[in-house]
């Protein structure tokens, strides 16, 4: 910190009276409206605490005694960087939070549109299925891995966008949910849609079956229900490499 006796151009038994006249002659033409100097904030803002500590009795027997005085200036820098640190933080966490929103928003949407989908498509084909007994044993394993990947997903997208209804009481005021959605409505949208695309599927090829565009023998169900989980982990695996890269 500059010495303010110096600054302000009086010697050290100035009185409070010449200490004011000094700061305002010096003001008249410091002043940043008057002075059009680069630095002109700066330089009056140093004029400005040389004046703040020789008029205040206290902080100058205290700066004369050799103690360090905080400056107002450095003070509120130091002040306006922590503030500005916070906003940031601030920011960056509600950004953080959005890309995690939009990252499980699309999720989830990929997972259920690629089920109803997948379920519908094979539910109108129903290709037939003989790959033998490994074959089998092969398409189970990736259809029990695609439904614990379609299991693990939702649950994600449920504890997001989903509560579960809670039981009211007297002692406890009400707040509302957070989530969207309640977890009842969910399951019931997942059910509802899975059963529409399966019927819809079924009446759809059983309509086409023979028909210009579908031209090859249906066989069962089972693979309706093989099809779709593997499905679901391969699109949403693709897409989750995708967003990666």
């Amino acid at each position: 910190m500059e010495d303010p006796y110096r600054v302000l151009g009086v010697a050290r038994t100035a009185t409070q009276k010449e200490i004011k006249s000094a700061y305002r002659k010096l003001a008249r033409t410091r002043h940043p409206d008057v002075n059009l100097r680069p630095k002109a904030n700066q330089e009056f803002a140093v004029i400005t605490e040389a004046y703040r500590i020789l008029n205040d009795q206290k902080l100058r027997a205290s700066y004369d005694r050799g103690d360090v005085i905080k400056s107002d200036f450095v003070v509120w820098r130091a002040r306006r960087a922590a503030s500005h640190a916070r906003e940031n933080r601030m920011v960056q966490e509600i950004l953080r939070h959005h890309r995690q929103e939009v990252k499980a928003r699309a999720q989830a949407v990929v997972v259920v549109t690629t089920l109803f989908l997948s379920t519908f498509l094979a539910a109108v084909a129903q290709p037939v299925l003989d790959p033998g007994a490994l074959g089998y044993a092969i398409l189970i394993v990736f259809a029990a891995c695609g439904v614990v990947y379609m299991i693990r997903t939702l649950k994600g997208s449920f504890d997001t966008y989903t509560y579960r209804p809670r039981t009211p009481s007297v002692t406890r005021d009400f707040e509302p949910p957070a989530e969207p959605y309640s977890r009842g409505i969910a399951i019931a949208f997942l059910v509802v849609g899975y059963g529409i695309s399966l019927g819809l599927g079924s009446l759809v090829g059983e309509l086409a079956d023979g028909s210009f565009w579908l031209q090859f023998d249906r066989g069962s169900l089972v693979g309706v229900f093989l099809f779709p989980p593997i499905a679901v982990m391969i699109v949403d695996g693709m897409r989750r490499l995708n967003y990666r890269s």
